[in-house]
């Protein structure tokens, strides 16, 4: 079996995957664990989300060429990216620039794929509150910068405007779409 057959890239791996993104996006803050049999969850992520279609902007060149190749995704700049993956360690410089869409159309806005250390523990607390949460949640991060939740809310102050945000670490995501309100400590 090739690799493009295995893992990831099989269409039914994917369909579960997808299942989970939706589970995570009407949970938001909901820890939705993977497993580590999907590989690297940003990869397991891009690759359930992304086709020829759709434009990538890989900020911190985490993927390597065959990686790249089998998402079929148009590379591009983070201004113009449909979906754009980041290192969450390294804070988003002033010159970050995402699409947040337009009125007529504000689902143009990108979504970003956070890649941090840990989901659930860490020195980075998140409330989380808004639809699709009964009260508030609260959630851990480790290698989380606080600054991109700072640019995200900047980003998601005039919703319907914004981008949409999941957050993985080895083997589980968190999504926070664009009307869910955060706070940290």
């Amino acid at each position: 079996m090739s690799n493009f057959e295995s893992g990831v890239w099989n269409g039914a791996v994917q369909q579960q995957i997808f299942r989970k993104l939706v589970t995570a996006m009407s949970s938001p803050g909901e820890i939705i664990m993977l497993g580590n049999e999907t590989g690297r969850t940003a990869i397991a992520v891009l690759a359930t989300l992304l086709d020829n279609t759709t434009a990538l902007c890989d900020h911190d060149r985490t993927l390597d060429k065959s990686t790249l190749g089998f998402l079929q995704a148009r590379p591009t700049s983070c201004e113009q990216a449909d979906y754009i993956l980041a290192d969450a360690c390294n804070a988003p410089g002033r010159d970050f620039v995402v699409c947040l869409g337009e009125l007529a159309a504000p689902e143009g806005g990108a979504t970003l794929i956070l890649e941090g250390a840990r989901l659930g523990s860490g020195d980075l607390t998140l409330e989380i509150s808004g639809p699709g949460v009964f009260g508030t949640r609260r959630i851990e991060l480790a290698g989380f910068h606080l600054h991109w939740f700072e640019r995200r809310a900047e980003w998601v102050s005039d919703f319907p405007l914004g981008v949409d945000l999941i957050m993985v670490d080895a083997e589980s995501l968190v999504c926070v779409p664009r009307s869910t309100v955060l706070s940290w400590t």
